[in-house]
């Protein structure tokens, strides 16, 4: 008999959905993410270097922000503080930075196996004679 049990997810919490892993944190089947706090992540990547991630308290203060070396910002999602792991950034370190210097700068490199199989080229195998 096949188990009806569902396994936890990572899923995003910004509105535009799953289509992208940063910020987005592990939920169990029927269960919902809190926020723990007002506070709100602004999330900005560059719009040269898409592996390089700003992290804000409030819009406001992207014109205090150092700015990407080329190009401009963008933003890419806000999301709650829920005080659970993130995939991108830690909340903690995110909340030091800000508090410090008033952003979060971070880069970020998503490895999946999944991505590395698709990517690995295939080899062909000679035929003996």
């Amino acid at each position: 008999m096949a188990s009806t049990r569902k396994a936890p997810q990572w899923e995003a919490d910004a509105e535009e959905g799953p289509a992208s892993s940063i910020g987005a944190t592990l939920v169990r089947p029927n269960e919902r993410v809190r926020p723990v706090s007002d506070l709100k992540f602004h999330i900005y990547s560059s719009v040269s270097n898409p592996r390089v991630f700003l992290i804000l308290a409030s819009p406001l203060a992207l014109e205090k922000a150092p700015k990407p070396k080329r190009g401009e910002w963008y933003l890419f999602k806000i999301v709650p503080e829920i005080g659970r792991p993130r995939i991108g950034f830690s909340e903690e370190e995110a909340k030091d930075d800000i508090a410090k210097q008033g952003y979060h700068l971070i880069g970020v490199s998503i490895r999946s196996p999944a991505l590395r199989a698709a990517a690995v080229p295939k080899r062909r195998i000679a035929k003996r004679s």
